[in-house]
């Protein structure tokens, strides 16, 4: 006798939904379990002082920029450098 039939998905739908279809759990934390090494660490806290200066560097350039703005003054325009 041949095979030929593989798979079927009959009764599969009826058997999920026996118990319920559940949504995935919401975690309100992430698990730090083998975060807490300090290369973990380490990599954390340059990464994020890295990401602050860049804030930092972007804060001030965009407060340099509308003081230039603001104030009128000529004296760094393109046309006089």
């Amino acid at each position: 006798m041949s095979k030929s039939k593989n798979h079927t998905a009959y009764n599969q739908s009826y058997k999920a939904d026996k118990n319920g279809i559940k949504k995935p759990k919401r975690h309100n934390h992430t698990s730090t379990k083998g975060l807490l090494s300090p290369d973990h660490i380490f990599k954390y806290l340059v990464l994020y002082s890295h990401s602050m200066r860049f804030v930092h560097l972007c804060v001030g350039f965009i407060l340099f920029s509308l003081i230039i703005f603001f104030s009128g003054s000529n004296s760094l325009r393109v046309e006089n450098i």
